[in-house]
């Protein structure tokens, strides 16, 4: 039997009589209000993802056209809700209560920024609380509800990843977890399973941006070898994962951009149908409703569990009703059960109260300071994280004990939401120059003082320079600042999580209440011995029924990638015109080799630190054209020649130790900037940097942002890492990596002679275009979209 049907028996066991009807009339209130439950039960869907790994693009693909924005930098976003449906709209529900729908023309992606994204709704002034999206063009079952959710960033955001997650995942039924093929941290995913796997969730792992997957750089791995090895990495993370049914997690990969521009187009031309197929949209979509057919047996099981235990809990009661012949009522077992409750919820939000003083007193104690250093930084960001994680704990504890009392009193918890957002600014050192005067003063006739210039080859010069040093008042502004909105941002969600349980806490107090009423009705509605027993015996049958299937330790089926054959392609030519493909092959790596050199001042030591071995061999290939790359990499320190050195994945920054000025070069997954950061960080890159060192930092997926789309917002990003990590001792400068020279040298000119007037921006790009017109592609729309990428990066970089 299926939900309905129990119910359905269950409510005619209950009623089937006048005495029966009146003594059970509080269950039956309660059973009837499952039944309209069942009959508009939803299946929930929800997408996690990190920020910038084209979540929202893949979310777009599955709706048909773009409606949600997709940005790269990390969003407290309200929560999008899609479904399918004949009307395409958008309803959008107020804090206050009230709602607005919008259909049509005036549904558009201006439109769910306005209420949807952080850029333009921030600190959520517009007062959202959801955004519920309907399309034809969704392509799952109308009992299937996609939840999307605020995106990842792990840098300094980690309490909030675990908020929203502890958040989501208890109302969702299973989900999606879009990754990238190439990423930083293994850690990060497994990381990410691991929470989805204490909620029991089953997960679709969807390996993005297949687009940017390339043959391997010696050309022993085609596309298909190479998407092979990202997807048995992928196994391997789940494999060790706490997922205990691995055999239900499903892997696909697939290109979001190329599934959303072939869909976009209406699949109108036979390069978009050949588009999508490439892309591995009808993969994805196969694969969600392969996974719905596996949870929704299991997700009907779980509620049949609660229904089961309500029944074996009303027949225990009528076994003890009929044996009772003293008529003896226990006491009622959920008395104290709202007072233990509140009583947690007091001492929860007592300890948030707590916090709260302690960075009061912090406020306090920077105000005292006379000066202010990086340990002082460090202290402050130490204590706010503290905090932060107090709070987060703190939410997820409430949580889990609303959880326990819905089961208890064997009540779905999936209707549990907690709000989330936060909004913390950057904390760092700001600094100031200063004019250092080698020389010395001397006391003039007046009691004027005169720098007296030192003599160099019978020339006197004035040797003065300048230096950056710590502006104490302004760093000790920046950090009250940072305090005090850190102070705002948790006092605002201590309020909204607060206030978000209380429907929530009314369903369990009225549930109690309810108890209560059947609990009297036990004392004064006193049935025969007979009719209990009868009772009973048919309540039982019916929990007989319902049977609950065992869980079991699986592995992840190993499969082949879902990368197609059809993406290999082999080029001929004539012989003779062979050597002119060798030819554009030399002067292509001679540009991106030439670019490097232009940065450094003769040929110095170099330390390259990345995560991810094919960005590293191509970086290698194309900045050091004569050093050989060592295969297989160690991890740790990787000695490539008398002058450059690779520091790969996990390495202790004390290996590396160099005398020399040196230049550093910093491979960044600008896509996953916040598990970038978070890599570089726990590098301790900072430590071995001396001020006479050149610090570069190299956008190693410079192609997946193109296809992103999302180049301004995340060269914003990579231009913010000094800030974030609080380099202040080292001239930084930015590389682009991508087999096209052109936007490297766009990005190498501005940073050369800047770029302040559009004029200037006008000049660097008319040079590009006479001195490497050839990089540059004679198709029109494609030059365009080159030529604007150029503008972005010229702008961007021109200003640092």
């Amino acid at each position: 039997m299926n939900e309905l049907e129990v119910i359905s028996k269950v409510i005619s066991t209950l009623s089937s009589n006048a005495k029966r009807k009146k003594r059970y009339a509080s269950e039956l209130d309660n059973f009837l209000n499952r039944k309209i439950q069942a009959e508009s039960n939803k299946y929930r869907l929800g997408v996690i993802g990190v920020t910038s790994s084209g979540k929202s693009t893949m979310i777009n693909s599955l709706l048909g056209e773009s409606l949600l924005p997709a940005v790269a930098r990390p969003s407290s976003s309200q929560l999008v809700s899609c479904s399918h449906s004949t009307d395409r709209s958008a309803i959008v529900y107020f804090q206050d209560g009230k709602q607005k729908i919008y259909r049509g023309g005036s549904l558009n992606q201006k439109l769910i920024e306005r209420y949807g994204d952080e850029g333009t709704n921030s600190k959520n002034k517009e007062k959202v609380k959801q955004i519920e999206l309907t399309t034809p063009g969704f392509p799952f079952a109308d009992s299937i509800i996609l939840i999307d959710s605020p995106g990842l960033d792990a840098y300094g955001y980690e309490g909030h990843e675990q908020l929203t997650m502890n958040s989501l995942l208890p109302t969702i039924d299973f989900c999606i977890f879009v990754t990238t093929c190439k990423t930083n941290s293994d850690d990060k995913m497994l990381n990410v399973l691991n929470t989805i796997a204490e909620y029991e969730k089953p997960v679709i792992v969807v390996q993005n941006m297949i687009d940017s997957i390339k043959p391997s750089l010696d050309g022993k791995k085609s596309v298909v070898d190479v998407a092979q090895e990202h997807r048995t990495r992928v196994e391997r993370i789940v494999n060790h994962s706490n997922i205990k049914d691995k055999s239900r997690v499903h892997i696909v990969q697939i290109s979001a951009i190329n599934a959303l521009n072939a869909r976009k187009n209406g699949l109108r031309a036979i390069e978009d149908k050949k588009l999508l197929e490439l892309s591995n949209y009808n993969q994805l979509v196969n694969v969600v409703n392969t996974a719905f057919n596996q949870v929704q047996p299991v997700v009907e099981e779980h509620r049949l569990l609660f229904l089961k235990k309500e029944i074996l809990r009303i027949a225990k009661d009528a076994k003890t009703d009929g044996d009772n012949k003293k008529n003896i009522i226990p006491i009622f077992q959920y008395g104290d059960t709202e007072k233990q409750y509140l009583e947690k919820k007091d001492g929860c939000i007592k300890k948030l109260k707590e916090q709260s003083k302690k960075i009061n007193d912090l406020y306090s104690w920077i105000q005292n300071r006379n000066d202010f250093t990086e340990n002082d930084i460090f202290s402050v960001k130490c204590t706010v994280g503290e905090c932060e994680g107090v709070i987060s704990d703190e939410m997820k504890s409430l949580n889990r004990t609303v959880i326990y009392i819905c089961e208890s009193l064997n009540v779905d918890a999936r209707n549990i939401s907690i709000d989330f957002r936060f909004d913390k600014p950057a904390l760092y050192l700001k600094k100031k120059k200063e004019v250092v005067k080698d020389g010395y003063w001397k006391l003039g006739k007046r009691h004027w003082y005169t720098l007296w210039l030192k003599k160099d080859d019978d020339v006197w010069v004035d040797t003065s320079y300048t230096r950056e040093v710590t502006d104490v008042n302004a760093s000790k502004q920046n950090a009250k600042n940072y305090i005090e909105t850190s102070i705002r941002v948790f006092r605002q969600t201590i309020q909204r999580w607060l206030k978000s349980p209380e429907i929530t806490e009314q369903k369990l107090f009225s549930e109690i209440t309810n108890r209560k009423t059947e609990y009297e009705t036990r004392k004064n509605q006193i049935l025969d011995c007979q009719e209990y027993k009868g009772i009973e015996s048919e309540l039982n049958e019916i929990a007989e029924s319902i049977k609950i299937c065992s869980e079991k330790q699986t592995e992840i089926n190993n499969g082949r990638t879902d990368v197609k054959t059809l993406q290999k392609f082999t080029i001929q030519v004539n012989k003779e015109l062979l050597p002119i493909y060798k030819l554009s092959e030399y002067i292509r790596l001679k540009i991106h080799n030439d670019i490097f050199n232009f940065f450094v001042e003769g040929r110095r030591h170099s330390c390259v630190i990345g995560w991810d071995e094919y960005c590293e061999e191509r970086f290698i290939r194309y900045a050091f054209n004569d050093v050989i790359y060592p295969v297989p990499l160690v991890e740790g320190m990787n000695v490539l020649s008398d002058s450059v050195v690779l520091l790969h994945k996990n390495f202790n920054p004390t290996q590396y130790k160099c005398d020399f000025n040196k230049d550093i070069y910093i491979l960044v997954n600008a896509t996953q900037i916040g598990a970038a950061l978070s890599e570089i960080s726990r590098s301790k890159v900072k430590s071995f940097i001396k001020c006479d060192d050149g610090l570069f930092f190299v956008i190693q997926d410079f192609n997946e942002i193109i296809n992103g789309n999302s180049v301004s917002e995340t060269l914003d990003n990579t231009i913010g890492i000094k800030q974030q990590l609080g380099i202040n001792n080292a001239n930084v400068k930015y590389f682009l990596l991508h087999d096209n020279p052109i936007y490297n040298l766009a990005a190498a000119e501005a940073q050369a002679i800047g770029c302040t007037t559009q004029a200037d921006e006008i000049k660097i790009l008319n040079d590009l275009q006479k001195k490497f017109r050839y990089l540059i592609p004679r198709n029109k729309s494609s030059r365009n979209f080159v030529e604007a990428t150029i503008r972005i990066i010229v702008q961007k970089f021109g200003n640092v």
